[in-house]
Parts: structure tokens; sequence; C-alpha cells
């Protein structure tokens, strides 16, 4: 079981390549789980170290995951070195393990200042404890041998420590190896050590840059275009990981001047004129409203709202969890003639 546990000038301010991942998908799709160096990665084996596909893994048969394997006589290393002169990140790795010591390394960017971070994962029983390499301090994950688990690493411009969390648990903070020593500008290596023996099952490997960027997918578009003779759309930006809890949803290109809020609901659906509404509405089940968030639109046609993560407006309030979908809508007035509503799309977001 696995427990892990816009308008076009918005997205310009998104630097391109911002995220690097490896991502094994699931079972089917693809029918192989590809080797990283498909999806940008250099790798490094060496001595008697070696790698194959487990598509899928007979154990957890919806997964697909990528296998290193080393007995201690040799070394698997997948590297990408992307974001220059930059400090901030967020890396996470999604695997089983399954014998020995695993490693990753992350770089703080470039320049003297900058810090580098060498964590060892060491399984330990049926836990993985995550370890510093130079002062061996450790933070234990509990029962992690017993499938995939997400193992999350947070470091913040000016930190010298990241903040660590198993499937979604704030476990502390690690420090940084050193200073001034990365010098190949901000990446990620991940795999065995050299001369250490380590296995393990990697289903998804992720580093993003720690700032804002789209998440979710559209759906139910285009919507019914307003009084302004255009569609109402919504994208969210922010975070992936609930525990962050750093989403913004903005809904753009509606008619000027108006009120509206967010919607929001586990359930998706299509529902046409709702109340009269001149738009469809997205959403089904229980919904919940960002009443009190009630906005106008401006002149810019325009609304935006951070939401809480630990208190979606449903009754009672939910909090979101590692693997759940939550989909929203924005909901306004209108005057097309006569007063009436309309919607935006939908976006869905996986966390």
């Amino acid at each position: 079981m696995l427990r892990v546990c816009v308008p076009g000038v918005l997205l310009l301010a998104f630097p391109a390549a911002a995220q690097l991942e490896y991502d094994a998908g699931l079972a089917g799709n693809p029918p192989t789980a590809p080797s990283p160096t498909t999806q940008g990665w250099s790798e490094t084996l060496t001595g008697s170290a070696g790698v194959t596909d487990v598509s899928p893994d007979p154990d957890f048969p919806h997964l697909n995951a990528w296998q290193v394997n080393d007995s201690g006589s040799g070394m698997v290393r997948y590297a990408d070195e992307r974001f220059l002169s930059q400090q901030e990140f967020e890396v996470e790795v999604v695997m089983r393990p399954l014998a020995g010591t695993l490693y990753l390394e992350m770089d703080g960017g470039e320049l003297l200042f900058d810090s580098l971070y060498k964590y060892e994962l060491r399984l330990v029983g049926q836990d993985v404890h995550v370890v510093e390499e130079a002062s061996g301090t450790n933070l234990v994950c509990p029962g992690a041998a017993d499938g995939y688990h997400s193992f999350h690493f947070r470091c913040r411009n000016g930190w010298d420590d990241t903040e660590v969390r198993y499937d979604g648990v704030y476990l502390g903070d690690l420090p940084d190896t050193s200073m001034g020593a990365a010098g190949t500008g901000e990446g990620l290596r991940w795999g065995t050590l050299d001369g250490v023996a380590g296995r393990a099952r990697f289903h998804r490997v992720r580093l993003d840059l720690v700032q804002p960027r789209p998440v979710g997918e559209s759906y139910c578009g285009p919507a019914v275009p307003h009084s302004g003779g255009l569609p109402g759309s919504i994208v969210a930006f922010g975070s992936p990981y609930w525990w962050v809890n750093d989403v913004e949803l903005n809904a753009f290109d509606l008619p000027t001047n108006q009120f509206g809020y967010f919607l929001v609901s586990a359930t998706q659906d299509f529902v046409v004129a709702p109340g009269g509404s001149q738009g469809n509405l997205c959403l089904g089940g229980e919904i919940g409203r960002y009443a009190s968030d009630v906005a106008s639109t401006g002149s810019a046609g325009l609304l935006q709202l951070q939401i809480e993560l630990t208190a979606l407006p449903t009754s009672p309030p939910s909090s979101v969890q590692t693997g759940d979908v939550w989909n929203f809508q924005a909901w306004f007035r209108d005057q097309n003639p006569d007063p009436t509503s309309n919607f935006t799309d939908g976006v869905s977001i996986r966390f």
C-alpha cells in the first residue's frame, strides 16, 4: 500500500525547468519503468552495483519502480545539477527501502556561503533513520520497511537546516553538512554509497525550488462566456504538498466589478445552469463555500484567495491529507443583461 502517506502574464513569472523529477509511473503506464537517464539524470555505476526496472512491483501491483542494488562493492548514483545561484529547495523521495543504506545529497547553490546537505537513509529493523553524514544527527521514520513512503526535505533561503517530513508528518530539522562546498549549482544526487550496501525501489524522486507555481489540473472547461464575452477561468498556485499549506486560488477573465467567491468539493460533477445561473457547476456531493471571503472582481476581473488546507469550509471543516483530491471553482455575479450568476471552469488538486 502506498502511504504517500492562470493568465499567461502570471505564468511567465515562473522560471523554466524549475522542477526536476524521476517518475517510474503506474502499472501499465508506462509498461516498464524508464531509466532515470531518459528523464535528464546522469548515471554512475561502479563495481557490482546494478539497476533494473520493476514493472510493476509484485508486492504493490499498481506501482512501477526503479530498483538500485549495491552489495557494498560499488555505487549507484543519479545526479542532476540544474539550478544555479539558488538556495531554496524541496526534495521528495517516494521509495521502498529493502536493505542497507541509501543516499541523498543536495547542493544549496554555487556561492561561497551556500550549503551542502549529505543525508543517509539507513534501514534499521523496520524503520529508516535519516542521518546527517557529518554529525550523525538523525531522525527516525517508523515502519518504513512495510512499503512505499514519502521522505520530504525542505530548505529555505538562509537556513542551515532542512525540514524533514515522513509521509507528511514533520519529524524535525537536520543540519547542513558543510558550507561553500557545493560549487556545482543547486542539484540532487541519489542512490547508494560507495562501499556501503544498499538496495531500494524508487517510485518517484523530485526536486523543486521553493516558490509558488501552478498546481492541479483544469477540468470542466471552457466555462460558459459571461457578459464580457469571455469564459471565466481558475488556476491554483503554490505547493502540492499539503503540509506546506501554501495554495492560492486565482479566478481571472471575469466580468469587472462583480462579487464572487470560491467553492470546494471532494467530488466532481457537471450541472447545467443550477438555480438559474448562466454557467455550469463543476462540483458535486458536499460543496463548501468560501462565503466569508466574498470579494469584488475589481477593474481587473480577478478573484484571489489564499486557502487554509487544515480547514476547508465543509461541514465539519475538512483537513487535507496525503492522497486527497479536492476540486475548486469560482462562482460570480453577472449582469447579462439581467442580474444572474456564472461559474469558472474547475481545477482539481491531488495532494
